[in-house]
């Protein structure tokens, strides 16, 4: 550690003394993963500001904070996913502290990058940790990436050129394909190439659409599947991507018209593709998400399941026209969104003491486009932190009484805070209904409250319910009661349709009517 230190190079920082630097890291290892990047965000921070260390000073203080704090790191991701929606505070103090971290670690890493740029003040030792500076620099910046994506925020504009540095500065070097251990006692190599692809292809995958959990295993699948993915300085037949390394723009999908130069890379999903699809085939058969992948914490199948879709879906060749055309409007929507804030509107005796009056507390959005499947709407600067993908939501204009039903499918943050939302409608008439397993109504014991997407069963006899999660899970049949005056119905479990935020969304299959 901090050989360095007999060349006889002095800087003012205590992480330049290596008694003082051991001391530091020591006390890193925390067993609150939160305190353990609170603290490195501080050390990050004076590093950063420490303009003497020299380039291969600066990488090995950076490596001793990096390597020091991996599994908090890990650790992070897993307490953020799994917050409660009514811990706000709590989530969003775990997300500013993880996205400074990775910000300040980025930066540090760019620093070093920019020291090595400059030939003339880098030692001929250093070339060969170019790969490796230049590897962790771009895994630093995809972990940016991914903690701002994991609140939908507006991407920073410079992250692209940045990208494009560890590039130029690895195939400057002639070592871009050079695979090193990033960490020691890693089982995986990586490689700036193998890196660069990585962020290139989780933004291809278009994380908007995902929800938090979503983007972590997509995240997992991108790096589980790295070596099969194609990259070339020159655009091949068939190629679907490209990127410049000016960082002018993202990564965007490979037309005719595209102003190529020779900074332009190009890129695909290639030989992945048929392994997302393999792997999708046997979620969906099983019931069981592949065990060879480590898909992280609390990663259900049908979670895995709908992931791999999205995935398959985005990385597609060619991308399918729209199932329903779209109408530019200019209309204000009432919003309330939530599993129990819906509940409580579509029926304010069902809202748990909430008031769900004509003065109900809502918020207001702007449809900006809308079709026979949902809206795509505006949600004002200020109101939308906190909206994720799969978030159940209940709309109505200001012209209208009753709520329809719908999910977050789609959220993109820009830098003024607003957010643009695509909203999938599922039911213009939802209403209450009363549930209880067969084993409790011989027991006499009292209903749950639930919604009905309709009182109408499908062509093929199926009625769909949304239910607080976890109540039910699709797995016994029920005894429901809706209407006015009262219908009771026995009805079998038909599984789940999907698993989302706060509820689950079920289907069943009519039994008989009770007499």
């Amino acid at each position: 550690m901090l050989n360095w230190l007999k060349s006889g190079d002095k800087v003012d920082h205590p992480l330049a003394n290596a008694r003082e630097a051991k001391k530091v890291i020591d006390a890193l290892a925390t067993k609150d993963p939160l305190k353990t990047l609170e603290n490195a965000n501080d050390w990050l921070a004076s590093v950063n500001d420490t303009a003497a260390f020299k380039v291969e000073h600066r990488l090995e203080v950076l490596d001793l904070l990096d390597a020091a704090t991996r599994k908090a790191q890990e650790q992070l991701i897993g307490t953020f996913v799994t917050i409660l929606e009514n811990d706000r505070l709590q989530e969003k103090r775990v997300w500013k502290v993880a996205t400074d971290f990775w910000k300040l670690l980025g930066d540090g890493y760019l620093v070093c990058v920019k020291q090595a740029q400059d030939g003339k003040n880098v030692p001929a030792t250093f070339k060969p940790k170019i790969p490796l500076l230049a590897a962790r620099t771009l895994r630093a910046l995809r972990h940016q990436m991914k903690w701002i994506l994991m609140r939908y925020g507006a991407m920073p504009s410079g992250i692209w050129a940045e990208i494009g540095q560890c590039i130029v500065l690895a195939e400057g070097a002639g070592l871009s394909d050079n695979m090193v251990a990033l960490y020691p006692g890693a089982s995986d190599l990586s490689s700036p190439r193998y890196e660069f692809l990585r962020a290139m292809m989780l933004w291809a995958g278009s994380p908007s659409g995902l929800s938090p959990i979503e983007q972590d295993i997509a995240e997992r699948v991108v790096v589980r599947l790295t070596p099969k993915f194609r990259y070339d300085t020159k655009p091949w037949d068939g190629c679907d991507y490209y990127f410049d390394l000016d960082g002018a723009r993202p990564p965007l999908r490979l037309m005719s018209s595209a102003p190529l130069t020779t900074a332009s890379r190009f890129f695909d999903v290639s030989d992945a593709r048929a392994i997302v699809q393999s792997m999708a085939l046997q979620t969906n058969s099983t019931g069981k998400a592949p065990p060879e992948v480590d898909w992280g914490p609390a990663a259900e199948a049908p979670t895995v399941a709908r992931t791999l879709k999205h995935l398959i879906f985005n990385w597609a060749k060619v991308m399918p026209p729209r199932a329903h055309e779209r109408r530019r409007t200019a209309m204000r929507l009432h919003v309330v969104h939530g599993y129990q804030n819906v509940q409580g509107a579509i029926e304010p005796g069902m809202g748990d003491g909430l008031d769900f009056s004509d003065t109900l507390s809502h918020d207001s959005w702007i449809a900006e486009d809308v079709s026979a499947g949902g809206y795509g709407v505006i949600v004002p600067a200020g109101k939308g932190e906190g909206l994720r993908v799969g978030m159940l939501v209940a709309l109505r204009s200001e012209t209208e009484s009753s709520w329809y039903l719908g999910i977050i499918r789609r959220v993109k943050g820009d830098e003024h805070r607003q957010y643009r939302i695509g909203v999938q409608l599922i039911s213009k008439s939802t209403i209450p209904v009363y549930l209880r397993s067969l084993s409790r109504m011989a027991q006499g014991s009292k209903r749950q409250n639930a919604l009905l997407l309709s009182s109408k069963p499908s062509p093929n006899g199926s009625l769909h319910i949304v239910t607080r999660r976890d109540l039910f899970g699709g797995r016994v049949p029920l005894e429901a009661m809706y209407g006015n005056p009262p219908t009771t119905i026995i009805m079998e479990a038909g599984g789940v349709v999907e698993a989302g935020y706060d509820f689950d969304w079920l289907r069943y299959k009519v039994s008989e009517p009770l007499l």
